[in-house]
């Protein structure tokens, strides 16, 4: 994987980042249907003089959307490996990028003026962070925002009712659902991959990705799972690291608001423990 706390520098090259970030599909990257839903949070400020959208993290998706509606685009990513890696897919496949600055830094410490913002978008940004952080970066997100501003993020987050399963039940259970193709069936249970029981521990409230696989690879061995099953994941995941934090939705939107008014949530639900819902907040 290319994201999370674990330092990137240390696993992957530029280049290796750019062709790994090419081939991941949805949830890892904000869907189509994600996408349309970011517009319409970048809609809602697209009347206002010199508009001004602060993204956590390079996602081109997001970066693309602001820069299409005329915003003032700023990206702020830790990791410089990103930073090279993205911007060249910016070069390279996206409109020009007038307005915008990339900027390195922790999203705990940004260098920006308080009320400076009028939308701050992130996709699955905060699953990088463990829950503590995570109050602290909406603290610091008020702070940033003025005051008729947006923030809106996407949040990996486990269901409240969710058991946790063993991968095998997973797999076994969804195996009755007769999936399309492989993108799906990755589509479809990526994050109950990383809400298993092999994967996922329930102190820390952080997954790895790197537990999952040694059970999946340990599974096919084992001609447990399909050649099909195996690939759809080994073909994505088949190096690195990766140990999002994923609070119970209910959880985290105790959290959002204390600081927050939700405005909406929408959401695709997983199929089982998972899903990705994305909130538009506004100043209480």
């Amino acid at each position: 994987m290319v994201h999370g706390r674990i330092c990137i520098e240390s696993q992957f090259s530029c280049e290796e980042v750019i062709d790994i970030w090419r081939k991941f599909p949805p949830p890892i990257r904000p869907s189509l249907d994600d996408q349309r839903v970011y517009e319409d949070c970048i809609k809602r400020i697209k009347g206002r003089k010199n508009p001004s959208v602060l993204i956590l993290g390079v996602t081109p998706e997001l970066r693309r959307l602001a820069i299409r509606y005329s915003c003032i685009v700023t990206a702020a990513d830790i990791h410089t490996v990103m930073i090279k890696a993205m911007n060249y897919l910016m070069d390279n496949f996206g409109p020009v990028r007038h307005d915008e600055a990339v900027v390195k830094s922790n999203w705990l410490a940004m260098p920006f003026k308080r009320g400076s913002h009028d939308l701050i978008i992130g996709d699955c940004s905060i699953n990088n962070l463990t829950r503590t952080e995570t109050e602290r970066l909406l603290i610091e997100l008020k702070q940033l925002l003025k005051k008729d501003g947006y923030v809106c993020i996407r949040v990996m987050v486990r269901s409240d009712e969710g058991v946790q399963q063993k991968l095998l039940d997973i797999f076994t259970k969804y195996r009755k659902s007769l999936p399309e193709n492989d993108v799906k069936i990755f589509r479809d249970l990526y994050l109950e991959i990383l809400c298993s029981v092999e994967a996922y521990d329930c102190v820390c409230q952080k997954s790895s990705i790197a537990k999952a696989r040694k059970e999946w690879r340990r599974l096919y061995r084992n001609a447990k799972i399909s050649t099909q099953e195996f690939e759809a994941f080994e073909d994505f995941l088949a190096e690195g690291e990766y140990c999002p934090t994923l609070l119970k939705r209910s959880e985290l939107e105790d959290i959002l608001n204390q600081h927050y008014k939700i405005i909406w949530i929408k959401h695709d639900e997983a199929r089982f423990i998972g899903c990705s819902p994305i909130y538009c907040l506004k100043l209480i």
